[in-house]
């Protein structure tokens, strides 16, 4: 059995949730980047998906791995904090 990863999945839409809820149903630490980390609605899911939201820094800090789920032109903003 693999060992539980820090993931971090930097945005917060369609992709990245789905994915970052994956990841924790596995059994893997997630914190999700958003711009808004404290959207009434991100945090709600949250919540329920077991993750934690926090800017795109917070979220990639100290983790073992980073995925990208943000679209297009927005990758190098988000990635640039």
């Amino acid at each position: 059995m693999m060992s539980a990863m820090r993931i971090g999945v930097v945005g917060s839409g369609h992709v990245g949730r789905t994915l970052a809820a994956g990841f924790a149903a596995a059994g893997h630490e997630v914190a999700v980047g958003s711009r808004t980390p404290n959207d009434a609605d991100l945090v709600e899911w949250a919540t329920k998906a077991g993750v934690t939201t926090a800017h795109p820094t917070e979220a990639i800090k100290a983790v073992d791995v980073v995925i990208n789920a943000t679209p297009g032109a927005a990758s190098v903003a988000a990635l640039e904090g």
